[in-house]
């Protein structure tokens, strides 16, 4: 695993990567005009109810979907594709590869396994399991 690394989800389309700082963030805006660089609050916005820190609720999902979906149909960003990223934060990282998960699996229509796949071949793992 490798910060700053974009892992393609949805390859020309969309991929995942994970930004150390807003800093870091600008400095990849400015040095690649040809991508698109998104992120949201949903992953950060889980309210915990215990010592867990997901996954985020449907409502969040389906907000997280609707924005996604909108964002990838945008014509003005035809040919850029989208760098959704994620804070350097193993509970983010996870709640964000969760949502990514479920827009593909209920947007795009793909399996539950082929929605995984791509984030199951980023070696470490990033993320870390949910517990109830």
């Amino acid at each position: 695993f490798e910060v700053g690394r974009n892992y393609p989800i949805i390859p020309g389309v969309l991929a995942f990567a994970v930004h150390p700082s807003r800093e870091y963030t600008a400095l990849q805006i400015e040095r690649n005009p040809d991508l698109f660089f998104n992120s949201s609050m949903e992953p950060e916005s889980y309210r915990n109810y215990c010592s867990d820190f997901g996954p985020v609720d449907l409502g969040l999902v389906v907000q997280f979907c609707r924005q996604l979906r909108t964002l990838l149909h945008d014509p003005r960003l035809r040919g850029r594709p989208v760098i959704y990223y994620s804070q350097l934060d193993e509970a983010f990282c996870t709640n964000t590869a969760f949502l990514l998960g479920a827009y593909l699996v209920l947007v795009e229509r793909w399996s539950p396994e082929a929605a995984a796949a791509p984030l199951e071949r980023i070696e470490p793992s990033p993320f870390k399991m949910f517990r109830d």
